[in-house]
């Protein structure tokens, strides 16, 4: 009897170890590029472990205590993932900003061609961010957005390419002042998206799910 606790004990340990690394690379993808498919198994894998956590707990201080000095080891290597996974997105955004700030002359490029495009992209002759028709779409972009003043003010958004779906996240360019009057509120970053977080000099990532 005490042979086949050991096994079991061993059988969760190396099954915990397996999907909470699957989990802390799904969990760092799906931030660094959202994907579908990887957010949903991170999902699962985060589940798992929750539920792993409850039942190796229960199974450590029921039956493994009486037969192990490592009885704990499979319920505390639970948690620690799960621990991994909670910080673990931090670095997949970080990944993904660094992936942008290396094709940033390209954004750029587009950018000043909405500062010298046509009339049509004029604020006054707009009511929210106008579709932006361009030739230099950069790698990625699903669609562009934007809006200039006279001034010189403008605001580009490009949003990118993802499968999953009522995601709409991307980077955005900030190139006016808070109190700058041309800019209606309406075209302004916070009344697009819900979650803005700054990336550097004027640029933004922007999304309408958190975390992402």
């Amino acid at each position: 009897m005490d042979r086949r606790k050991e096994v079991t004990m061993r059988i969760a340990y190396r099954l915990i170890i397996l999907i909470g690394s699957c989990d802390t690379l799904l969990t760092l993808g799906a931030h660094a590029k959202p994907e579908w498919l990887c957010i949903i198994l991170a999902m699962g894998a985060s589940v798992f472990l929750g539920g792993a956590l409850i039942a190796t707990a229960v199974l450590g201080l029921v039956r493994w205590r009486k037969t192990s000095r490592f009885w704990a080891a499979p319920m505390f290597l639970c948690f620690a993932f799960l621990l991994v996974v909670w910080f673990i997105p931090a670095a997949g955004r970080k990944i993904a900003d660094k992936d942008f700030e290396r094709h940033s002359e390209d954004y750029m490029e587009v950018v000043s061609e909405i500062r010298n495009g046509p009339s049509s992209y004029d604020s006054a002759a707009n009511r929210s961010l106008a579709i932006i028709e361009t030739k230099n779409m950069p790698r990625g972009v699903r669609a562009i957005k934007g809006i200039r003043c006279e001034n010189g003010a403008v605001v580009a958004a490009f949003l990118l390419n993802t499968d999953v779906p009522l995601l709409h996240e991307g980077y955005v360019y900030k190139g006016y002042d808070e109190g700058d009057s041309c800019i209606k509120p309406e075209m302004k970053l916070e009344e697009n998206w819900p979650y803005i977080r700054h990336v550097s000099g004027g640029w933004y990532h922007f999304s309408d799910q958190p975390g992402l």
